[in-house]
């Protein structure tokens, strides 16, 4: 995290802001950063139990797709939607999925 300072700053302020205490445990820390220009986005997949032992958060810096965040809960035997959610992307968000989001389907639609 040395060569992205700010990205640090961020990730801190964002920990702090949701109720956590900012330890960043670099040492097997996780960041993706996604790029989505409108009409693009992921399909809907399921996330794998087994990637996201610890918790989960999301920040939005801006939003240049003309799609949303989806996530669904489904029933495993049948896959109906028990749950279903949309999360407006607008700049500065932030949201924490607690260990959750990995029995959660995600898409951007």
């Amino acid at each position: 995290m040395a060569e992205f300072p700010h990205l640090r700053r961020l990730l801190v302020a964002a920990m702090r802001a949701l109720g956590r205490d900012g330890d960043l445990a670099e040492s097997h820390l996780n960041v993706m950063c996604r790029l989505y220009s409108p009409g693009d986005g992921l399909p809907l997949h399921f996330d794998r139990k087994t990637m996201f032992c610890e918790d989960v958060y999301g920040c939005v810096l801006q939003n240049t797709s003309d799609r949303v965040l989806e996530f669904r809960l489904t029933a495993r035997s049948t896959q109906q939607v028990l749950e279903q959610y949309f999360v407006e992307e607008v700049p500065r968000s932030m949201l924490p999925a607690v260990r959750r989001c990995a029995v959660q389907v995600a898409a951007r639609r």
